[in-house]
């Protein structure tokens, strides 16, 4: 049943909305260089308006894209093994070259959402846009049949899971939770002895 859906969503996105446009736009959209450049311009908007902890946001949304692409490229997509519907269904039409054989889950989906969720918990501003952008990236995925649709959702919701541990960690290392002293009183009154 779902993959039946999956299928039937492919083929629409693929093939219903074909248009010379919409290719351009996509292919566009699914380069690396362009997503690097849309963020390298809003990383220099912040520096130059000191945007406070823009540094911090940088760093987070690096370490999220050097954890998540390897773990989705070499681990899950070994594991899952699940092939790119560019390989296995002929009748999609194959707008670009297919890439590698596995797809599940979605590199892009996933580094496209690790970052939109780091980004958006620094810059609140930046939320909107920065899950259209996301949205954008993984809808090119399945418009260049790169992906079925569950690969793009597993690849987001990875990365939005990427994005929660890695601000998690950085709170339980910033603000570790105060310990009690070893001195406690042994007063009925449980206050800290001077």
């Amino acid at each position: 049943m779902l993959a039946a859906i999956d299928r039937s969503v492919l083929f629409f996105i693929n093939r219903d909305l074909a248009n010379p446009i919409l290719d351009y736009l996509f292919i566009v959209l699914s380069e690396q260089r362009f997503l690097f450049g849309i963020l390298g311009i809003i990383v220099a908007v912040m520096i130059i308006r000191k945007v406070p902890h823009t540094g911090n946001m940088i760093i987070l949304c690096l370490i999220g894209l050097a954890l998540t692409d390897p773990i989705c490229s070499q681990i899950l997509k070994k594991l899952v093994m699940r092939p790119r519907p560019c390989h296995s269904i002929p009748q999609l039409r194959e707008i670009m070259e297919c890439g590698g054989l596995y797809g599940f889950p979605s590199n892009h989906a996933a580094n496209s959402a690790v970052v939109a969720y780091i980004v958006g918990r620094f810059r609140h501003r930046l939320i909107l846009f920065m899950w259209l952008l996301a949205a954008a990236v993984g809808f090119s995925r399945i418009y260049l049949a790169k992906h079925y649709p569950s690969d793009v959702l597993a690849g987001f919701l990875f990365g939005i899971l990427m994005g929660m541990i890695i601000l998690w960690v950085r709170r339980m290392i910033a603000y570790p939770r105060r310990r009690k002293p070893d001195n406690v009183a042994a007063n009925s009154g449980g206050d800290l002895a001077p």
